[in-house]
């Protein structure tokens, strides 16, 4: 596995999983709380993960698809607390550029930009958070939550990123620039039906892995990037 070419995030699947003590029911890694991972502690070099036995036995398969790939602003529903901003303040954040900030991880995407002024000040009761969420702290910079996000905050939040865009969100580096569009719940709830309805058909779209050993083939994955012979590698030594 080498760099990825796009994006920040990528999945190794392993067959049967790997074979660490579940946590809570689950098997993932928690940063912050230290829960789950190999004893409490993100993988390091030199770790040696055991796997578990595949549940059926059965030919090795592969999954090759078109990547649902949207493109444009990232849609996002107008509130909660919209009317804690100034209608000056809300149509920067449908019209203006954003950019991702260094300070961006799975709990939330610091962006810069113009700065969002609020109508009636930046602190409110705490109330709950979702994925997706829009903080605007007393910066008037943008803060949006992601899957690790907390579960309360106290700062007035003027849009959500819809459910269906977030992953592409939690794709993109730091100096990316983005775009916010609204939309109404009904476009909303469509795109997230889309996508789970994408990603239901993936196990349909499984092959299995087939082994070419002819000539054609394998000259065609450039497995030898020149030759030698023994005399002239003997003349270099």
């Amino acid at each position: 596995m080498g760099h990825p070419r796009t994006g920040t995030f990528a999945y190794l699947a392993v067959a049967g999983g790997v074979a660490v003590e579940p946590q809570l029911g689950s098997v993932s890694f928690h940063l912050r709380s230290r829960l789950g991972g190999l004893k409490g502690a993100p993988l390091q070099a030199g770790n040696r993960l055991s796997c578990r036995p595949e549940n059926q036995a059965g030919e090795p398969m592969q999954l090759t698809v078109d990547v649902l790939e949207e493109t444009g602003p990232l849609r996002v529903m107008m509130g909660p607390q919209d009317d804690y901003f100034t209608p000056e303040s809300i149509s920067l954040l449908l019209e203006s550029e954003f950019t991702i900030s260094p300070q961006a991880d799975r709990m939330g995407f610091q962006l810069t930009g113009p700065k969002l002024e609020h109508a009636r000040g930046f602190n409110i009761v705490s109330d709950g958070i979702v994925d997706g969420h829009i903080q605007v702290p007393g910066s008037g910079q943008p803060i949006v939550l992601m899957r690790d996000r907390q579960t309360a905050g106290g700062y007035p939040k003027i849009a959500t990123v819809i459910s269906a865009d977030l992953a592409r969100l939690a794709q993109m580096r730091p100096g990316a620039k983005l775009h916010f569009k609204a939309v109404e719940r009904d476009e909303a709830v469509a795109a997230a039906r889309q996508l789970k309805d994408w990603i239901a058909s993936l196990p349909s779209k499984l092959t299995p892995v087939r082994f070419d050993l002819t000539t054609e083939h394998l000259l065609s994955r450039n497995l030898i990037g020149g030759t030698v012979d023994a005399l002239s590698s003997a003349s270099h030594e």
